[in-house]
């Protein structure tokens, strides 16, 4: 009852070390159809997004603020994430702080595809061992879409 053909390229480093800078990952994903003549809603690309307060943090082609399914495609589209850990670089020079032992974090996640050309996510937080939190916005074009805090836990 389907008819089409999909294909997807992703380029991912997981911890790319900058010494004293601490370390950057990134995800590069881009796909589409060959052929859509008969493509059902459950086949679409589905994008991971998040609605809720937690978030994985196990992966980083995960998006904070993008509503499931309300960006699916059936039309070609480019994602885009990363994020970069300072490792306590910044927060080591602060007395109090550095005995808490806390990683800074900011990150980045862009799509595009025909419906939303500019769909953009910006991040920043602290990480102690497998907990952390961040607060970030999202923009759909130029306008705000939606902003808040993000609760994250797990182990990778």
């Amino acid at each position: 009852d389907v008819n089409y053909d999909f294909v997807s390229l992703d380029i991912s480093q997981d911890r790319i070390p900058l010494g004293l800078f601490g370390h950057s990952a990134f995800k590069i994903k881009a796909g589409g159809f060959l052929n859509n003549q008969t493509v059902y809603f459950m086949d679409y690309n589905h994008f991971l997004g998040n609605v809720g307060t937690t978030s994985d943090p196990t992966y980083y082609g995960v998006f904070h603020f993008l509503p499931f399914y309300t960006f699916s495609t059936k039309d070609p589209f480019l994602e885009v994430h990363f994020q970069h850990n300072f490792a306590g670089a910044i927060f080591d020079n602060i007395p109090f702080l550095r005995s808490l032992k806390l990683e800074e974090i900011i990150g980045a996640n862009y799509l595009s595809e025909k419906n939303n050309p500019n769909y953009s996510e910006f991040y920043f937080g602290i990480k102690r061992l497998i907990f952390g939190a961040d607060y970030g916005v999202a923009y759909q074009g130029n306008k705000k879409y939606l902003q808040g805090f993000r609760i994250f836990y797990g182990l990778r």
